[in-house]
């Protein structure tokens, strides 16, 4: 049975408005650590820490020597960007010492390709942006690649031409062969 002390009576509804912060968050201020105390301390040993400060530098050549070697094993998995193919890799670890600077220069051709699919996107050719689909780049890779590195070997002799930023370059060399591909294969549907 039920008794009486044992019904919750309800407050009548206030129609006025409130603030929707909990109102018993200030009491419980003082509880509430703010760092987790002595948990680093105790888990400092099994923490995964791969900072270069943990390694000798010679380590650290001997990883990034087995990471460049094993590179086109790690670009034929399925998270690699689909234009690097076996050969498009291989060639950019022979000019690339670390994987950051592997993992840069992709990064540096993917913002190639996006800021030419915006750019074909403003310009009304939203539809054909599936051209730079970058699987249909695999052929095109390497002889892009190429060409920049040959580029930089050729001028590096030259004071005059010398390219003093190679980021840079390689982001409008990638734009420039983009544009290129894009239009040559949309005249080719004409």
């Amino acid at each position: 049975t039920v008794e009486p002390q044992d019904i919750i009576k309800m407050k009548p509804r206030d129609e006025g408005a409130k603030s929707l912060e909990p109102s018993d968050i200030i009491k419980m201020k003082h509880n509430l650590y703010n760092n987790n105390i002595d948990t680093n301390k105790i888990h400092e040993d099994t923490q995964l820490n791969f900072s270069k400060n943990k390694y000798s530098p010679e380590q650290i050549e001997k990883q990034n020597n087995d990471l460049l070697n094993h590179l086109p094993d790690l670009i034929n998995s399925k998270d690699r960007p689909p234009f690097l193919n076996q050969e498009s890799a291989i060639l950019i670890k022979s000019w690339c010492k670390t994987p950051k600077e592997v993992y840069r220069f992709v990064q540096i051709i993917l913002n190639a390709k996006n800021a030419v699919t915006k750019n074909m996107t403003n310009q009304g050719f939203g539809a054909y942006t599936g051209l730079l689909d970058l699987e249909n780049l695999t052929d095109e890779m390497p002889k892009w690649l190429r060409n920049y590195f040959n580029r930089i070997r050729t001028v590096d002799t030259d004071s005059s031409k010398r390219i003093t930023n190679y980021e840079g370059y390689l982001y409008t060399a990638m734009v420039n062969n983009l544009n290129t591909y894009v239009h040559s294969v949309l005249a080719a549907h004409e």
